[in-house]
């Protein structure tokens, strides 16, 4: 990759489908977009094609993109070239990039993980020499993006459930999605009603 940064126009850049964050990319914009009109834009967005040539395809900094363009309203962002990545080779810096820098979104993060697994014959330790990942988050991720149901990717998404739960509800249904889909939402249930308690309990407290 060329290190050397260049002033790309806004309107030359596309948000490539191999990004992986997919789930809520403009939240907390306007913070973003303060902090980079204090002190500038850090790090430089990641594109792909060749410089002089546009159209360019963004695969990492969709935050930062969307804040100069939908915020700040800037005309052009500092940006470095990947040169020409595969799909495989574009997910895997997007995912690295996207999981050190920001709480990538568990769903998000599962969906990318299993595409690299499926890709690369389904080799587990493949995945974590590109990645740095654990086998065990490895395992897990793929777990959840093969087994849970659209529902439960939505809990994960929202941070309603941890996947450690959704884990939980799937080897307790026995593959029985529909059971597994109940059995979380009365466990979803069961933690607000706690929270509630709690919640009543230390207000006793300071009355007392």
């Amino acid at each position: 990759m060329n290190d050397e940064i260049h002033e790309i126009p806004l309107d030359e850049i596309i948000v490539s489908d191999w990004n992986v964050r997919r789930s809520e990319p403009d939240k907390d914009l306007e913070e973003l977009a303060a902090s980079i009109a204090k002190h500038g834009l850090l790090q430089p967005v990641v594109l792909m094609g060749e410089h002089g040539n546009p159209p360019y395809w963004l695969i990492v900094g969709q935050r930062r993109f969307l804040a100069h363009r939908d915020v700040l309203r800037r005309k052009k962002i500092r940006a470095i070239f990947a040169g020409k990545l595969n799909r495989i080779q574009a997910s895997i810096r997007s995912l690295v990039e996207n999981m050190t820098r920001t709480d990538l979104n568990y769903a998000d993060a599962a969906k990318a993980i299993t595409y690299l697994y499926r890709q690369m014959d389904r080799d587990e330790r493949k995945v974590k020499a590109e990645t740095g990942l654990s086998l065990q988050r490895i395992r897990q991720y793929v777990d959840i993006e093969e087994r849970a149901s659209p529902k439960m990717k939505g809990k994960l998404r929202s941070k309603k459930v941890t996947p450690i739960d959704v884990q939980r509800v799937l080897r307790a249904a026995s593959g029985d999605i529909d059971k597994a889909d109940r059995l979380l939402e009365k466990m979803e249930r069961q933690k607000f009603t706690t929270c509630l308690l709690y919640t009543s309990d230390a207000a006793d407290e300071e009355d007392s």
